[in-house]
Protein backbone atom coordinates (compact mmCIF):
# COMPACT_ATOMS: atom_id res chain seq x y z
CA UNK A 1 0.00 0.00 0.00
CA UNK A 2 1.42 3.34 -1.05
CA UNK A 3 0.03 7.16 -0.52
CA UNK A 4 1.38 9.49 -3.02
CA UNK A 5 3.17 12.97 -1.85
CA UNK A 6 3.44 16.01 -4.50
CA UNK A 7 5.82 17.82 -2.81
CA UNK A 8 9.24 16.86 -1.36
CA UNK A 9 11.54 18.82 0.64
CA UNK A 10 15.21 17.57 -0.04
CA UNK A 11 17.99 19.42 2.42
CA UNK A 12 21.16 20.12 0.45
CA UNK A 13 23.56 19.34 3.33
CA UNK A 14 26.17 21.55 2.00
CA UNK A 15 24.80 24.77 3.48
CA UNK A 16 21.57 23.07 5.52
CA UNK A 17 19.06 24.21 3.04
CA UNK A 18 16.05 23.27 2.25
CA UNK A 19 15.03 23.32 -1.68
CA UNK A 20 11.20 22.66 -2.71
CA UNK A 21 11.22 19.95 -5.74
CA UNK A 22 8.26 19.05 -7.68
CA UNK A 23 7.85 15.57 -7.61
CA UNK A 24 5.94 12.59 -6.98
CA UNK A 25 7.31 10.19 -4.89
CA UNK A 26 5.01 7.14 -3.19
CA UNK A 27 5.68 6.14 0.12
CA UNK A 28 4.86 3.30 1.87
CA UNK A 29 2.34 3.32 4.70
CA UNK A 30 4.24 2.76 8.19
CA UNK A 31 3.63 -0.59 9.05
CA UNK A 32 4.27 -2.74 12.33
CA UNK A 33 7.66 -4.67 12.46
CA UNK A 34 9.50 -6.35 15.19
CA UNK A 35 12.48 -5.67 16.15
CA UNK A 36 14.22 -8.75 14.86
CA UNK A 37 13.09 -7.66 11.99
CA UNK A 38 14.16 -3.65 12.79
CA UNK A 39 17.90 -5.93 14.17
CA UNK A 40 18.13 -7.25 10.68
CA UNK A 41 17.67 -4.20 8.24
CA UNK A 42 20.60 -2.47 10.41
CA UNK A 43 22.30 -5.84 9.76
CA UNK A 44 21.89 -5.69 6.36
CA UNK A 45 22.95 -1.86 6.08
CA UNK A 46 26.08 -2.11 7.95
CA UNK A 47 26.45 -4.58 5.03
CA UNK A 48 26.32 -2.02 2.38
CA UNK A 49 28.09 0.56 1.34
CA UNK A 50 27.32 3.62 3.85
CA UNK A 51 28.43 6.27 0.94
CA UNK A 52 25.56 5.11 -1.22
CA UNK A 53 23.25 4.36 1.30
CA UNK A 54 23.47 7.95 2.73
CA UNK A 55 24.84 10.37 0.52
CA UNK A 56 22.76 11.82 -2.28
CA UNK A 57 23.98 12.08 -5.94
CA UNK A 58 23.26 16.01 -5.47
CA UNK A 59 25.78 16.02 -2.74
CA UNK A 60 28.16 14.30 -4.25
CA UNK A 61 28.56 17.10 -6.98
CA UNK A 62 28.13 20.28 -4.75
CA UNK A 63 30.34 19.04 -1.84
CA UNK A 64 34.28 18.67 -0.64
CA UNK A 65 35.30 15.52 0.36
CA UNK A 66 35.78 17.26 3.77
CA UNK A 67 32.22 18.28 4.19
CA UNK A 68 31.61 14.18 2.73
CA UNK A 69 33.60 13.10 5.23
CA UNK A 70 31.85 15.15 8.12
CA UNK A 71 28.54 14.56 6.21
CA UNK A 72 29.08 10.43 6.40
CA UNK A 73 30.17 10.77 10.01
CA UNK A 74 27.28 12.82 11.50
CA UNK A 75 25.11 10.07 9.12
CA UNK A 76 27.12 7.20 11.31
CA UNK A 77 26.88 9.09 14.45
CA UNK A 78 22.95 9.24 14.03
CA UNK A 79 22.65 5.43 13.03
CA UNK A 80 24.48 4.46 16.16
CA UNK A 81 22.51 7.08 18.41
CA UNK A 82 19.25 4.94 17.24
CA UNK A 83 20.72 1.98 18.00
CA UNK A 84 21.43 2.64 21.18
CA UNK A 85 17.75 4.01 21.71
CA UNK A 86 16.70 1.18 20.20
CA UNK A 87 18.78 -0.93 22.53
CA UNK A 88 17.35 0.65 25.83
CA UNK A 89 13.90 0.73 24.54
CA UNK A 90 14.63 -2.94 24.26
CA UNK A 91 15.70 -3.81 27.13
CA UNK A 92 13.25 -1.27 29.25
CA UNK A 93 10.31 -3.09 27.49
CA UNK A 94 12.19 -6.44 28.35
CA UNK A 95 12.09 -5.44 31.88
CA UNK A 96 8.66 -4.38 31.74
CA UNK A 97 7.57 -7.59 30.02
CA UNK A 98 9.34 -9.55 33.33
CA UNK A 99 7.26 -7.19 35.60
CA UNK A 100 4.24 -7.99 33.82
CA UNK A 101 5.20 -11.93 34.03
CA UNK A 102 5.63 -11.42 37.33
CA UNK A 103 2.32 -9.69 38.23
CA UNK A 104 0.66 -12.52 36.49
CA UNK A 105 2.05 -15.13 37.85
CA UNK A 106 1.30 -13.50 41.49
CA UNK A 107 -2.24 -12.72 39.80
CA UNK A 108 -2.31 -16.63 38.86
CA UNK A 109 -0.96 -18.15 42.38
CA UNK A 110 -3.72 -15.97 44.31
CA UNK A 111 -6.85 -16.91 41.87
CA UNK A 112 -5.29 -20.88 42.42
CA UNK A 113 -5.05 -20.59 46.67
CA UNK A 114 -8.61 -18.50 46.45
CA UNK A 115 -9.80 -21.84 44.39
CA UNK A 116 -8.56 -24.18 46.49
CA UNK A 117 -9.90 -22.18 49.66
CA UNK A 118 -13.03 -22.09 47.94
CA UNK A 119 -12.85 -26.05 47.49
CA UNK A 120 -11.77 -26.51 51.24
CA UNK A 121 -14.41 -24.41 52.46
CA UNK A 122 -16.80 -26.42 49.88
CA UNK A 123 -15.49 -30.00 51.19
CA UNK A 124 -15.74 -28.59 54.91
CA UNK A 125 -19.50 -27.71 53.97
CA UNK A 126 -20.23 -31.11 52.65
CA UNK A 127 -18.52 -32.88 55.08
CA UNK A 128 -20.79 -31.23 57.82
CA UNK A 129 -23.85 -31.18 55.60
CA UNK A 130 -23.37 -35.13 55.66
CA UNK A 131 -22.39 -35.38 59.19
CA UNK A 132 -25.55 -33.31 59.99
CA UNK A 133 -27.81 -35.81 57.40
CA UNK A 134 -26.48 -38.74 58.98
CA UNK A 135 -27.26 -37.27 62.65
CA UNK A 136 -30.73 -36.74 60.79
CA UNK A 137 -30.76 -40.44 59.95
CA UNK A 138 -29.99 -41.48 62.89
CA UNK A 139 -32.60 -40.10 64.94
CA UNK A 140 -34.88 -40.63 62.35
CA UNK A 141 -34.04 -44.46 62.71
CA UNK A 142 -33.98 -44.13 66.64
CA UNK A 143 -37.33 -42.57 66.54
CA UNK A 144 -38.90 -45.63 64.15
CA UNK A 145 -37.35 -47.85 66.48
CA UNK A 146 -39.14 -46.25 69.48
CA UNK A 147 -41.83 -46.00 67.83
CA UNK A 148 -42.40 -49.89 66.38
CA UNK A 149 -41.03 -51.05 70.20
CA UNK A 150 -44.16 -48.74 71.90
CA UNK A 151 -46.41 -50.61 68.96
CA UNK A 152 -44.83 -53.81 69.96
CA UNK A 153 -45.51 -53.24 73.62
CA UNK A 154 -49.07 -52.27 72.79
CA UNK A 155 -49.54 -55.41 70.90
CA UNK A 156 -48.31 -57.54 73.62
CA UNK A 157 -50.93 -55.62 76.45
CA UNK A 158 -53.59 -56.23 74.12
CA UNK A 159 -52.56 -59.62 73.49
CA UNK A 160 -52.12 -60.40 77.13
CA UNK A 161 -55.08 -58.81 78.03
CA UNK A 162 -56.47 -60.89 74.85
CA UNK A 163 -55.43 -64.00 77.08
CA UNK A 164 -56.77 -62.90 80.23
CA UNK A 165 -60.56 -62.41 78.99
CA UNK A 166 -60.09 -66.17 77.81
Amino acid sequence: MFVEEEKMVVENVCDNTYVMEEETTKTPIPKIINVETISEENKNMENKNVNEQLISPRFEKQCSQQQKQSRLLELQKRVEDRRKWLLNAWSEFQTEMQLFNTDMDCLVNECQQQQQKQEEEDSNTQQQQQNQNFQLEQQLALHLITQQQTQQHKLIEAAQAQLAIQ
